[in-house]
């Protein structure tokens, strides 16, 4: 099995500014301890590792844990805790509110896209289309993907960018990647 590194918090915010030139990016550094490429699913990884605790909380709120750990493949950009964090807290008690369901549903679904894409199948399909292209989420909306820098970039309809600062860990229905940022559609 490959060796894939999941950032430890600091390293992971810390990567947000290294880089390259844009013309020759790179896949992010993977500091911390090495974890191999997971049996489990997209779920079970983020459920494994401490930093996803409040994305995995929201993935079972709304009841998508059956959907997010079904056959795939998907994509996971999953933001860490330290995403959710810089979130203003009464926005997020709010999303969690049952009667806001239909939006925490949305935001979870704008972090997973059908079909596995690595960290290199984004790098080129930015570089062929002008340093940018559309990523459809199975929320049905898109996110940006941009080359920044050096940096793999993420941006939502409200404007935020995440990095993916951490390429994805294999698990048997897709790849996870960690950003940075929580992605928010509009509704």
């Amino acid at each position: 099995m490959r060796k894939i590194f999941l950032p430890a918090l600091a390293a992971t915010l810390a990567l947000a500014a290294c880089g390259e030139t844009p013309e020759t990016p790179k896949a992010p550094e993977q500091p911390a301890g090495p974890v191999e490429d997971q049996d489990g699913t997209v779920l079970d990884v983020a459920q494994d590792n401490g930093d996803f605790t409040k994305l995995v909380e929201a993935v079972e709120a709304v009841g998508l844990t059956q959907t997010v750990s079904g056959v795939g493949p998907f994509t996971l950009f999953a933001p860490t805790d330290a995403a959710f964090a810089t979130i203003p807290a009464a926005r997020l008690d709010s999303l969690m509110l049952e009667e806001n369901r239909a939006s925490l549903v949305n935001l979870v679904t704008y972090h997973l896209v059908a079909g596995q894409m690595t960290f290199e199948d984004m790098e080129k399909q930015a570089a062929d289309n002008g340093g940018a292209f559309q990523m459809n989420t199975v929320r049905g909306l898109p996110l940006i993907v941009r080359v920044e820098q050096g940096t793999l970039t993420l941006e939502d309809m409200e404007g935020n960018k995440a990095s993916v600062t951490a390429v994805g860990v294999e698990a048997s229905n897709g790849l996870v990647h960690v950003i940075d940022t929580v992605m928010f559609s509009k509704e």
